[in-house]
């Protein structure tokens, strides 16, 4: 995520969306060792789960202009958008936005403007 270069969001082919703190992972990579022992031993939770896809996806991408603005796209062509709270929380739009007869493959947010978001698909 752009100014927050620890946290990074995935997906899980059950249509589940995780958004993920990896400060701990990349510390220990500067550690004795290379991280292998902490990484070996790390349990982390996600610190968020998004279950609002119908889904698996491919599209994710992270705002450039807003921190901790996030967009989402599945297979069925939604897309949700996403917006960090304070405290590690987030706010997921539970309306998805629907303009696509296929998969949703890329998001791309506007360089310049906060709201601009764009999205291809098959």
């Amino acid at each position: 995520m752009p100014g927050a270069s620890h946290v990074c969001a995935t997906w899980a082919d059950t249509g589940l969306v995780h958004v993920w703190d990896l400060s701990m992972q990349l510390a220990s990579l500067n550690s004795k060792g290379g991280g292998r022992q902490q990484a070996a031993e790390s349990s982390q939770k996600p610190l968020h789960t998004f279950a609002g896809h119908a889904d698996e996806g491919f599209a994710l991408g992270f705002s450039s202009v807003l921190q901790g603005r996030l967009a989402s796209g599945d297979c069925t062509g939604k897309i949700h958008l996403w917006q960090a709270a304070p405290g590690g929380s987030w706010a997921v739009d539970p309306v998805a936005f629907e303009g696509h007869n296929g998969s949703v493959e890329d998001l791309v947010w506007s360089p310049s403007e906060a709201g601009g978001v764009m999205s291809c698909g098959c």
